[in-house]
């Protein structure tokens, strides 16, 4: 070989060792899977061929890690210095998918996957929580849980129901001063006073709580005590526009009803109601509260009864992006729906810190939704259009299957059994096979409102209250029904251990179906003593109302109004563990019902 060739080589050889270099420079620069695969192409030979492959699949599992793709990293490059770096990479998207995922089975395998990993001590916190349901049962363990996982997800809101009880036991009322102040402008002043005292002494008289009247001397604040201050005024009033809308004038009565501890920043309940009458309606010499038309003022006047300072169970209230119309919950997790049919799913493990999980949107069009439920790891929603099933996946919710209004009708409720959905509506009860590929039919005729009760479902149909089983229900037949009056509008069935309450027309009436073959109506919550009641539930075998007069706890018997707390959500309610979440279009709310459904507060201790 002559030297001019040697030379060429040589120079051909420098440039091409020269450009792999550069290429490489260039592909560690960028580090993007895209600027390695230009690297091999160009220099398929090159020493750092397998650092490029390396480098490609690392990024790639950086960008979504899973078990799978971390163990094909390892069998392929068993000795990279990487392997340790993705482990803890792939904990930690294990974790936020268990997060996700916020169920016993999830922890479970994370715990077996990671047993002395960074969160595992979170994790089991978090898992003996859910398998202890929240400790509703047995609130009292709260404070070992506690001492034992001071790391969970749970523990702050731990911490405030333990506080929680002993503001209780601190606060426990007994006795309520009433204090009465009608304007003396007021026509026939004192008749009214009498009619408020009579409402008062109603209410407390079946609470427990003994109600007196105020002394001639009292100050204006309550001192020590307690003070339930019932405030009225009557005043005449001009034309006004409000609205674009011209009101003629008349009188305006108002009146303010506060329950107050002393020494309290706020009181423990406020209410102002209002009624506005003619120049005309009130009779001479009697307040306008006695003519005929007020009655709409007294079907909403309530005065509130509480054992204690219960607005310290109530945490504050959360702003939604959308206004809401359904409320579901399973775990520490609230799926909130809204009418074009979109739901989020939010981590409510700690109260006052309301978490984003994930969200479903549907397209843009112009169906109506009104109802959620949670199957499994599936969420059902319903309504004027239909059904659609979908799917809690990791990365989002996605649509599984849909059952259209010409399918089955418009959908008011849903329930599910023995791995099957049932869904009722207008046009009858149909069950949704496990895998959601079918629909079958199993009676025809509306279906107002339908629950399940351990093997048994419970369902409403126009007049009538309905027990049978799936098994019954293909084979047409039903176990027992009662009739009831017309069922019209929103209807819900809340099955407890001790019967079922069903919510419909605003009012509530309690079903004994200790017989399944005979059952019977037990009793009826009526609007004069319960006001308007949009949703009831069952916490600590106990039955709380969610409605215009708040949320209120019943007795043990579900007879009477034992305890109430105010609360800014008041449209529909629902419980996990030791809590209740409420809605109220844009607004999200949790309650926790441990101190009030965990029996009386203990007793002072006696002076001395």
């Amino acid at each position: 070989m002559n030297g001019s060739l040697r030379s060429a080589l040589l120079v051909a050889l420098v440039a091409a060792v020269s450009s792999c270099a550069s290429s490489w420079d260039r592909a560690q620069s960028l580090d993007t899977p895209a600027a390695y695969h230009r690297f091999l192409r160009e220099h398929p030979g090159s020493r750092h061929a397998a650092e490029a492959r390396e480098r490609i699949d690392y990024l790639r599992f950086r960008t979504e890690p899973s078990v799978e793709a971390f163990e094909a990293f390892q069998r392929a490059y068993p000795e990279s210095v990487h392997v340790a770096e993705l482990e803890r990479l792939l904990e930690q998207a294990q974790f936020a998918v268990v997060r996700a995922a916020g169920s016993a089975s999830a922890y479970r395998a994370f715990l077996e996957r990671y047993p002395s990993g960074g969160h595992a001590a979170q994790v089991r916190g978090d898992l003996e929580h859910l398998l202890q349901n929240g400790f509703v049962e047995r609130p009292e363990q709260l404070g070992d849980f506690l001492s034992r996982f001071p790391e969970s997800e749970y523990a702050a809101e731990a911490r405030r129901t333990v506080e929680t009880l002993s503001v209780r036991d601190r606060t426990r009322i007994r006795e309520v001063e009433l204090v009465i102040d009608v304007d003396p402008s007021t026509p026939g002043p004192d008749e009214l006073a009498r009619q408020f005292a009579e409402r008062a002494a109603e209410i407390y008289d079946a609470s427990g709580v003994r109600l007196v009247a105020a002394r001639p001397d009292a100050g204006s604040e309550p001192g020590s005590g307690t003070r339930l201050t019932i405030r009225h005024r009557e005043r005449p009033i001009g034309t006004q526009l409000q609205g674009g809308l011209v009101s003629r004038g008349g009188i305006l009565a108002k009146t303010a009803v506060t329950l107050q501890q002393g020494g309290a920043d706020k009181p423990i309940w406020s209410r102002t109601f209002e009624f506005r009458g003619g120049a005309l309606d009130p009779h001479p010499g009697r307040s306008l509260l006695f003519s005929a038309r007020a009655q709409r003022y007294w079907a909403s006047f309530f005065v509130p009864v509480a054992t204690w300072s219960t607005d310290a169970a109530v945490r504050p209230a959360i702003s939604l992006r959308q206004a809401s119309v359904a409320l579901a919950t399973a775990g520490d997790r609230a799926i909130v729906l809204s009418r074009d049919g979109t739901f989020r799913v939010l981590n409510i493990a700690d109260p006052a810190n309301v978490e984003f999980v994930s969200e479903y949107v549907r397209p843009r069009d112009l169906t109506e939704w009104s109802g959620v439920h949670v199957w499994g790891r599936r969420i059902a929603i319903f309504g004027h259009d239909g059904a659609e099933i979908v799917a809690l996946r990791p990365a989002r919710p996605t649509l599984v299957r849909a059952f259209g209004r010409e399918q089955v009708g418009s959908i008011r409720a849903a329930a599910a059994v023995d791995g099957v959905l049932l869904l009722g509506g207008n046009r009858g009860l149909f069950a949704v096979s496990d895998d959601g590929s079918s629909v079958t039919p199993l009676r025809a005729g509306p279906i107002h409102a339908l629950a399940r009760m351990g093997a048994r479902i419970l369902f409403v149909d126009d007049s009538a209250f309905h027990v049978s089983t799936l098994e019954a229900l293909r084979a047409g037949q039903i176990a027992g029904s009662v009739r009831l009056g017309r069922v019209f509008g929103p209807a819900r069935i809340r099955p407890s251990a001790l019967g079922a309450s069903l919510v419909a027309n605003g009012s509530v009436t309690r079903l004994d179906v200790s017989n399944p073959a005979q059952p019977r109506i037990a009793g009826q919550l009526r609007a004069k003593h319960v006001g308007v009641v949009n949703d009831a539930v069952w916490i600590g075998g106990r039955m709380f109302l969610l409605g215009e007069r708040g949320l209120q706890l019943l007795g043990p018997r579900g007879e009477r109004v034992v305890d109430s707390a105010d609360v800014r959500a008041r449209m529909r309610v629902d419980a996990t563990g030791r809590h209740l979440v409420a809605i109220e279009e844009n607004h999200l709310q949790v309650i926790d019902a441990t101190p009030l459904a965990a029996g009386p507060p203990a007793p002072a201790a006696s002076p001395g």
